[in-house]
């Protein structure tokens, strides 16, 4: 907090200087005014929290100081100095809504508690306007998700926003979609290290919706480039999760188009593959739509032929594939890009829907391999359409159900996993990729067998090493977080106070002590 003197005599400057320690109470003296005139200078180069102010000044005095200063700010607070004890000229400054009133000589003692009060007001203020921000965001987040969900007019959208001083820009805006594989992940862990990535996120970013248990949707209010994703790719993965998944919608101007720009980054959910060795897709419209858009979707499509897979029905896969095959062949004619473009779709979300699958564990080679560029050089329909059948009759083959009697040894061999590689950079990829299960599978069967979700006992082991380190050894902190898969300090401080309760440097004090004491 920032504080102001304000008295034409410099030795009751200095002294209101020297007589509280400023600092210990988290205050910074950065002004002094010998009158009210040289006060409002300062005041309209910058804010500050607190002033302390004579009455009887040249030029321009403390009553006309304080009705100035309370025409354009009632957040200051305001202490007033005073030879004198006239009560009606105090009554008079308190009509302008000041904290207190302290007759010189002054007083340490009193002084120093009409500045606590002061910060208690200030603190009060702070928190009844940050409750105030978060309902008025919550409200129009809320309202933002039934624009998504059930479109209305701009006309009517902006209405039901009444008189929230918390309303969205959409003049230009983009809808992106973070998808995370931790579920207990919170609103200020997300903004925390989107903040921290661009000034453009905490700028633009304001309205932050949790689409569901893993996915959270922002509402920029500004066109973003790949250079921001990246920054934001790299801070979500160190901190949050190494998984993380980021989705951009293309560029939109219109409330009514919000469930457009969602619709496209469902579509994009396919596409996340085509991304290689990044974590982040941006949408890039058609330069023409597709005519005579079908009834049926990509999605109904992809449901059916899991539904085949899961009946383990060859034939039935096969005759639906080739009916599938007819469809599109009349729906895009002779745009072979588009045709191409849309069994590498399909292949992509049945090989996306496996992993998910608790029942189908093995994915096989041919879909594990398959990149946005396998159908490429394909010279024909036909072999795009063996190619697909091939890979279903290789996935009933090597598909199989674990039943729930051998979950124990699955769990204990991703214990026995995580204690090997906790000081590496473990994901939810790797782990399901070292046992051939799906990702889905191991987060399942790990928490139904142990009470514990996954991530929670990759960092309670981290912890663990982390503790008999700080405990036994000399290296310091940054050593040790590098040591047990932490590659930022500050993050792994974070986790540790977070779990224990107290920080590394308190709990390696303790642990000394203790051994002190045996």
């Amino acid at each position: 907090m920032k504080i102001l003197f304000v008295d034409d005599e410099p030795l009751t400057r200095t002294y209101l200087r020297q007589i509280i320690d400023w600092e210990e109470l988290g205050m910074t003296v950065t002004g002094e005014a010998g009158n009210g005139k040289e006060a409002l200078q300062l005041l309209a180069e910058e804010p500050y929290d607190i002033m302390i102010t004579d009455i009887r000044m040249p030029v321009i005095d403390g009553i006309e100081l304080i009705r100035a200063i309370r025409e354009t700010s009632q957040e200051m607070k305001i202490i007033v100095l005073s030879a004198y004890s006239d009560f009606e000229y105090a009554r008079t400054v308190f009509s302008h809504g000041i904290t207190g009133y302290l007759i010189k000589p002054i007083n340490e003692e009193k002084l120093l508690a009409l500045v606590q009060k002061a910060q208690q007001e200030l603190q009060c203020s702070i928190e009844e306007a940050q409750r105030s921000h978060f309902t008025q965001t919550l409200a129009a987040e809320t309202l933002l998700w039934e624009q998504i969900t059930k479109p209305n007019t701009d006309e009517l959208f902006f209405r039901k926003f009444g008189s929230l001083q918390s309303k969205p820009d959409l003049s230009r805006y983009q809808l992106v979609s973070l998808t995370f594989t931790r579920s207990d992940l919170t609103r200020g862990d997300v903004v925390a290290a989107l903040h921290e990535a661009s000034p453009l996120f905490e700028d633009y970013g304001r309205f932050i919706i949790r689409a569901d248990r893993r996915v959270w949707l922002m509402i920029l209010e500004q066109e973003i480039g790949s250079q921001e994703v990246r920054l934001a790719e790299g801070l979500l993965h160190s901190r949050i999760d190494p998984d993380a998944f980021i989705l951009v919608s293309g560029t939109h101007s219109s409330p009514s188009t919000l469930s457009e720009a969602y619709r496209e980054l469902n579509y994009l959910t396919a596409l996340r593959f085509y991304a290689n060795r990044t974590h982040y897709v941006f949408y890039r419209r058609r330069k023409q739509p597709v005519p005579n858009e079908p009834s049926f979707t990509i999605y109904d499509a992809v449901n059916r032929s899991i539904l085949l897979l899961q009946s383990r029905a060859l034939r039935d896969i096969d005759a639906y594939m080739d009916e599938l095959d007819e469809m599109t062949q009349q729906l895009y004619g002779d745009q072979v890009e588009e045709y191409r473009n849309y069994w590498t779709m399909f292949a992509l979300l049945i090989r996306t829907r496996i992993e998910q699958s608790d029942a189908l564990i093995h994915l096989p080679r041919v879909l594990k391999e398959f990149e946005h560029t396998t159908f490429q050089d394909a010279e024909s329909s036909e072999q795009i359409l063996l190619f697909l059948k091939r890979c279903f009759a290789e996935v009933l083959k090597t598909s199989v159900v674990v039943p729930d009697n051998q979950s124990t040894p699955i769990v204990q061999m991703i214990k026995e996993y995580i204690q090997k590689n906790y000081q590496q950079k473990v994901s939810l990829d790797s782990i399901a990729e070292a046992h051939e299960l799906s990702k889905n599978y191991v987060c399942r069967v790990f928490h139904d067998a142990t009470g514990v979700p996954l991530w929670d006992y990759l960092t309670m082991v981290r912890i663990e090493h982390a503790k008999q380190m700080l405990s036994s050894s000399a290296k310091t902190t940054g050593e040790i977080a590098q040591l047990v898969g932490y590659e930022n300090q500050g993050y792994f401080s974070s986790v540790f106070k977070k779990k224990t309760g107290i920080s590394p440097k308190k709990f390696r004090k303790d642990a000394g002590a203790s051994r002190l004491c045996l």
